[in-house]
């Protein structure tokens, strides 16, 4: 059984030589931007106004038992435009230097590079025009019948300030 991806990240790896893909769906309806400065968690990537229908997809490989390694990216259906639908392109490392990652205490460290999406997509909130990164520091205990998990990041998100951060894509009249 799977859910959407939570924000929140465990401090367990998936194992050497092992391939992961992780793909969902949501559809967003935003009144007012997003904060261009602001972190933009799983299902929060768009800070555009309107709607926007995205298919975040994460590849992930096992480098080693205690490392692994991810690229993701997000295809836009809409909105669309000018520009590649394919945006919040991340690649990411995670470490785990405390714990089996499956039973007792867990700690990882997870080092992630949000690369810059075109002006173009900046202007209609599919993603910041400079390169991003954040470090995150992974706190899990795995009892047999749940696990806590905590997360400690931080994040810098410039974005292209020479270009305005989100547009309407639907303009409002004044009667």
């Amino acid at each position: 059984m799977a859910f959407e991806p939570l924000n929140t990240d465990d401090a367990g790896t998936i194992g050497k030589n092992v391939n992961q893909i992780e793909q969902y769906f949501y559809f967003l309806h935003n009144n007012v931007a997003g904060n261009p400065g602001g972190a933009a968690t799983p299902g929060e990537e768009f800070r555009g106004i309107g709607n926007a229908k995205a298919f975040p997809l994460t590849y992930t490989y096992g480098l080693s038992e205690s490392t692994e390694m991810s690229l993701a990216t997000t295809y836009y259906s809409t909105p669309r435009g000018s520009y590649a639908p394919f945006a919040n392109n991340i690649l990411g490392l995670k470490w785990r230097f405390m714990g089996d990652g499956g039973s007792g205490l867990g700690m990882a460290i997870k080092p992630m590079i949000t690369l810059p999406a075109s002006t173009s997509q900046q202007v209609q909130g599919l993603g910041l025009a400079k390169t991003n990164y954040e470090l995150n520091y992974i706190l899990s205990y795995y009892w047999d019948s749940f696990q806590v998990h905590t997360n400690i990041s931080y994040a810098r998100n410039p974005y292209n300030k020479n270009y305005p951060s989100v547009v309407a894509t639907h303009p409002i009249k004044l009667i």
